[in-house]
């Protein structure tokens, strides 16, 4: 898998491709988290066009979804836009809202890019 955080004034965009494993999840998260930047962020693309495969289970994305909430009482004003087309990609999505059931950030789930970026700016 290859993947990278890319970051702008108000926001950050995690671009991946291939196969994504949760090693290579918790070391962007750890990025995302970790950046002097986050606290001013207010929005994460999260761009899963190019995944082909994702071997993470249900209960490790729960996991992503409680870290994520943890995150959040840091930065509660982070929306969260999810592009992907894989139905496989969206269900483990359910698992990851589970485990982000107490936080703040909105989310939601778009099939291209254009969108996204229209729901962010509104």
């Amino acid at each position: 898998m290859s993947y990278q955080l890319i970051w702008n004034e108000k926001g950050a965009t995690a671009e991946f491709k291939g196969t994504i494993n949760l090693l290579e999840l918790k070391e962007i998260l750890s990025q995302f988290y970790g950046s002097p930047k986050f606290d001013e962020i207010r929005y994460l693309i999260i761009n899963l066009l190019e995944v082909d495969k994702l071997e993470i289970t249900d209960s490790n994305f729960r996991l992503v979804g409680a870290m994520d909430a943890a995150a959040a009482i840091s930065n509660p004003h982070i929306k969260i836009a999810v592009i992907t087309e894989n139905k496989k990609v969206l269900e483990l999505f359910e698992s990851y809202e589970k485990g982000a059931s107490s936080s703040s950030w909105e989310v939601k789930y778009f099939p291209n890019l254009n969108n996204a970026n229209n729901w962010l700016l509104a």
